[in-house]
């Protein structure tokens, strides 16, 4: 599992979303990086919650599955600094809320 000292808010969605499928996890490794925790799993440490762009590192010998549920769904936000903002900065953030809102 991703350590909490790293993100806290997704050690806690991690351990709510075992909770709410019933199970408490054995934590037996931490990683700073959804790299090095892929890398655990391909030793055989186990298995580990990351995200769907996680796949896209391709490290063989992991297979990956997709968690379905409204538990399992992680909110991204964007932020930005209005007073270093360029065309650049606007044009991302309009692509990136044009793609929030089709897949809502």
């Amino acid at each position: 599992m991703i350590v909490r000292e790293v993100s806290t808010t997704y050690y806690d969605h991690c351990i709510q979303l075992c909770g709410s499928a019933g199970f408490s996890p054995k934590v037996v490794q931490g990683a700073r990086d959804i790299f090095t925790l892929l890398n655990l799993v391909r030793a055989g440490m186990g298995v580990a919650l990351v995200p769907r762009s996680a796949k896209q590192m391709r490290v063989s010998g992991v297979t990956f599955s997709d968690i379905r549920g409204r538990e399992a769904e992680w909110d991204v936000g964007i932020a930005w600094n209005k007073l270093h903002e360029s065309a650049v900065v606007r044009n991302f953030v309009q692509i990136c809320l044009q793609q929030s809102e089709q897949v809502r």
